[in-house]
């Protein structure tokens, strides 16, 4: 049994557009289609807009990065008309993640994202801990009665690490005008682990509190460097830039929504991401 499952799918929906007018406009056969006012389990009158849904077709033990893959391998040769759809139409990427034992780690190059940037689609994850299982692979319930729920269900915190084999920490400070948050040098230990750094670092937190969603830690760093993309670009030849996202789950794991205007934001400053996760509570 593998640690954790991966869900992904790409759902395109429209008040004015019917399954078949999108359909018209890819070419790739979808999993499943429907139009306005079909019967929906959940929803007393059924479906309100008209829509289209392909699955990644990856294994649920593939990780995040092959399930984007498949999909956009999929529809890299109808970009011209998921543009177009994009005037008319909401597109996600929905990926939903169960964890068994543990939930996986979520990289995103800056390759990825502009990919999904260009295509105009919305990512969006959805994060549940099924627990440890029994024998007979079943995950036992956590009883809620009694217990003292804590003030805050969830602790996200976020951190712009830029990192480089040549330039120093001191130089990419003086090239920025922006004091960080810390700094570290090839070479020296890391105090959190004992290993040793393999490159310069400068590191810049997110200003929002922990309690705070991921997507507005996000949205922080990216107005802080928006304007300051021309010094940016004169770092990309000699070092990488990654916004790491720590998602921690106390009471639940929160939604995590990264619509396509953030992304092209995240596009341009050609920032990648890197989410980590991790458990301090029971199972859902």
């Amino acid at each position: 049994m593998t640690p954790f499952e991966i869900k992904a799918k790409l759902v395109i929906v429209s008040k004015e557009l019917s399954s078949d007018d999108i359909s018209s406009l890819i070419d790739v056969a979808p999993t499943e289609v429907w139009s306005a006012g079909d019967p929906m389990q959940y929803r007393e009158h059924g479906c309100r807009d008209s829509g289209w849904l392909l699955r990644s077709g990856c294994s649920a033990g593939s990780e995040v990065a092959e399930h984007i893959a498949a999909i956009l391998r999929q529809v890299e040769g109808s970009s011209e008309g998921l543009a177009r759809l994009g005037m008319a139409c909401d597109l996600e990427l929905g990926i939903a993640i169960f964890g068994c034992e543990r939930l996986p780690n979520i990289s995103l190059s800056n390759a990825q994202i502009q990919r999904l940037a260009r295509l105009r689609i919305d990512l969006d994850f959805d994060l549940y801990n099924l627990g440890p299982r029994d024998a007979e692979g079943q995950s036992p319930r956590i009883p809620t009665e009694g217990r003292i729920l804590p003030v805050v269900p969830f602790d996200v915190r976020a951190r712009l690490e830029i990192t480089s084999q040549e330039t120093s920490a001191e130089d990419i400070t003086n090239h920025l005008y922006v004091d960080p948050s810390s700094v570290w040098v090839k070479g020296d230990t890391s105090e959190i682990d004992g290993t040793r750094f393999e490159n310069h670092g400068w590191c810049l937190n997110s200003r929002f509190p922990p309690h705070v969603k991921g997507e507005y830690h996000l949205s922080d760093i990216v107005d802080r460097f928006e304007a300051m993309d021309w010094v940016l670009a004169e770092l990309e030849d000699t070092c990488e830039f990654k916004i790491r996202l720590g998602v921690i789950r106390i009471e639940y794991f929160p939604p995590l929504s990264l619509y396509s205007c953030l992304l092209r934001r995240l596009a341009g400053l050609k920032f990648g991401i890197e989410i980590e996760l991790d458990d301090l509570g029971g199972g859902d």
